[in-house]
């Protein structure tokens, strides 16, 4: 498209959206921050709009839907490999996109349509989104292999450990799983002050392994810890982590399907 009718194309958005999009110089055209917001969303459009093309023709091949889910890293590896593995015997024809999360972005996801099932550090339900907690399980202390309490097999108070380099989560990323791990601290008696900040659990356990600090994760996520790792019971086991899933209030067949394959995975049911 050459320069005038790209303007003109431009300044008919901006007049239909009611207000500037675009700030203009003569050396560079950049984005005003009500264009960026309208970038994010577009995309957002654009990438449902080509997820919904493709139903025809998955749908002519045979398939008999497609399920978009979403979950935090740590639930990629434990336990919705394993459900969707039930899934698959249950649904072969089902069609499944899978899309790396933060929690914090579920209930928009949700309500976009952009996701139809997320596995997430979810405490409750929101409004127009059903929330089921599926597992409920402690927080474990994670070190470097070369910390002076690795060799220990009692339970270890982590006031002991107040005085340490701590890895934190972003209360920005996942609000609940942060509430809880600063309950954990409480139930221990301080709060320890955070050196590092993570966005992930995978994050903490690297930030851990590269000997940057000491954390706390949730057990299932110390399923698979690199050597460099080392993990220890607490006592303070009451306090306990998340994992919920989340669909919009009219969960079809399938999605109700795929959480009770979590569920069973779990033992939630």
């Amino acid at each position: 498209m050459s320069q005038p009718p790209l303007s003109q194309a431009i300044k008919q958005l901006e007049r239909d959206v009611g207000t500037t999009l675009l700030e203009r110089s003569n050396r560079r055209v950049s984005l005003t921050p009500a264009g960026e917001a309208f970038l994010t969303a577009c995309r957002r459009l654009v990438e449902h709009a080509q997820e919904v093309a493709d139903i025809p023709r998955v749908v002519a091949q045979g398939f008999s839907s497609q399920l978009s889910i979403g979950a935090v890293a740590s639930a990629l590896r434990w336990p919705l490999p394993q459900a969707i593995a039930l899934l698959r015997q249950s649904a072969p024809g089902l069609t499944i996109r899978i899309h790396e999360i933060d929690t914090d972005e579920v209930i928009r996801a949700l309500n976009d349509g952009k996701l139809d099932v997320a596995v997430a550090r979810l405490a409750a339900s929101r409004a127009g989104i059903r929330t089921r907690v599926i597992l409920r399980e402690e927080f474990v202390l994670i070190t470097p292999s070369t910390h002076p309490s690795v060799g220990e097999s009692s339970p270890i108070d982590l006031a002991s450990l107040s005085d340490e380099q701590w890895v934190g989560i972003s209360r920005d990323v996942s609000p609940d799983y942060h509430d809880e791990m600063a309950a954990a601290f409480r139930a221990a008696g301080f709060s320890p002050r955070m050196h590092h900040i993570a966005r992930s659990i995978a994050s903490q356990v690297a930030m851990v392994a590269a000997g940057a600090g000491i954390s706390i994760v949730p057990r299932s996520a110390s399923r698979e810890l690199p050597t460099s790792v080392s993990t220890r019971a607490t006592t303070s086991a009451t306090q306990t982590v998340t994992l919920a899933v989340s669909t919009r209030e009219d969960a079809n067949h399938y999605e109700r399907l795929l959480q009770g394959c979590i569920e069973s995975v779990t033992g939630a049911v």
